[in-house]
């Protein structure tokens, strides 16, 4: 996690040989290296980077916080009850046709 605790991050891709982050796609077999070794390879070593102080850390350092919670109507539950087990039905080979309110 960077140290000004933004939420503002992003991938960075590395080469695996000499860590530098600038590489290109060649194809579809492996990346060539732009930086200082020109290596190529097929898997990028992957760290993360924060867009607004440039902090640079590894994802076990990395403080993953839900940016959405999600919360089921009460109204609705016994109609969203009712279409799964319909679904379920459906599903288990039962010629029973599923109804799902739109």
């Amino acid at each position: 996690m960077p140290g000004c605790r933004s939420n503002d991050v992003g991938p960075v891709f590395q080469c695996p040989t000499c860590g530098s982050e600038v590489f290109k796609r060649r194809a579809r077999e492996f990346f060539l290296c732009r930086g200082q070794c020109g290596h190529r390879f097929t898997e990028v070593k992957t760290s993360f980077g924060c867009n607004r102080c440039g902090a640079r850390f590894k994802e076990v350092n990395a403080l993953f916080q839900p940016s959405y919670i999600y919360s089921l109507n009460e109204d609705l539950k016994s109609e969203l009850a009712e279409a799964v087990s319909e679904l379920e039905t459906a599903f288990s080979g039962s010629p029973k046709a599923a109804r799902v309110p739109a």
